[in-house]
């Protein structure tokens, strides 16, 4: 398979990210938590080659808030 390493910088108001739930799928519509709880900002996936995939991250402070991104799509080679 094809590795990819996928980059995100979440951003709060008092700066108290606890972590990031990262999630992905080939369908814009049912995305599976693939990582949950990480604290990196980074994520480093072996993936199917020629397929498209959507993502998306959902960060979480230490308040209990969290903040949904947008869903992103990438194809693999």
């Amino acid at each position: 398979g094809s590795e990819m390493c996928i980059r995100d910088r979440g951003n709060d108001l008092d700066n108290d990210i606890q972590g990031y739930d990262f999630y992905l799928g080939t369908s814009s519509s049912s995305l599976n938590a693939e990582r949950e709880a990480i604290s990196a900002q980074q994520v480093t996936l072996v993936l199917i080659p020629n397929t498209v995939y959507f993502w998306q991250i959902i960060s979480k402070d230490l308040q209990g808030n969290q903040s949904a991104s947008e869903i992103y799509q990438f194809q693999t080679q």
